[in-house]
């Protein structure tokens, strides 16, 4: 009796669990089919991250933050960026159109790539668009991963790593901060007001303070740079 009532339960369980795969599937391929990437589809080590590129200028590439992908950025702030640099956005790994790295995958696995594994497999995105010394520039977790790019050495340094920090009230904040960052890295941290309390005044905030207008970013003050 208490093997049948188990075996029922190992039963009930795994059709409750195909039910949700099956239902996921459905949501994300409903979700694919109304929001088809917005830019290109770059094969990097096997594995598809998905880019977009707007503008001309200096490279400035954006991270996105937790949950979220590129689009974050494309209900306004990239293209008013656009007229003075070449904007380089890209999915993080597992989330929009760029895929897990392995031993990341499935519903069930705890693992998730590191701000390391995320920030080298986008360094190599931007090297096949022919990203050179370009301007970093991450959202909430995306500046884990800007931090990352910036101290791992890549083949094509940033000249400026930027890490916005989101929070919900108040004017905008500054604070040094100190890195094991390449000798001549120039790291900011940011906190503008929320993008989605107030998105034109967290534009304002991140256009005035971290994107001078000419091409090679002026020195800042209260900026700790590694000894």
């Amino acid at each position: 009796m208490a093997i049948k009532l188990l075996l029922s339960l190992l039963l009930g369980l795994a059709l409750l669990v195909a039910l949700v795969q099956w239902r996921a599937a459905r949501h994300e391929a409903r979700a694919e089919a109304s929001h088809p990437p917005e830019g290109e589809i770059i094969t990097v080590d096997g594995l598809p991250v998905h880019a977009k590129v707007i503008g001309s200028g200096p490279d400035l590439v954006l991270i996105h933050g937790a949950s979220g992908n590129l689009r974050d950025f494309t209900m306004g702030f990239a293209e008013r960026l656009s007229d003075r640099y070449r904007v380089i956005m890209f999915d993080r790994p597992g989330m929009g159109y760029t895929a897990r790295l392995p031993g990341a995958r499935g519903a069930w696995n705890p693992l998730g790539e590191s701000p390391q594994e995320q920030a080298a497999l986008l360094q190599k995105a931007a090297d096949q668009l022919g990203v050179e010394n370009p301007i970093v520039l991450g959202h909430s977790f995306g500046g884990a991963v800007a931090l990352a790019w910036g101290c791992s050495g890549p083949k094509t340094p940033p000249r400026w790593c930027l890490s916005l920090r989101c929070q919900s009230h108040g004017p905008v904040g500054w604070a040094g901060f100190t890195t094991s960052a390449p000798r001549g890295l120039a790291v900011r941290f940011l906190s503008p007001p929320s993008p989605l309390s107030s998105p034109k005044a967290w534009c304002k905030a991140v256009l005035r303070r971290s994107l001078p207008r000419s091409p090679r970013p002026r020195a800042m003050p209260n900026i700790s740079a590694p000894g």
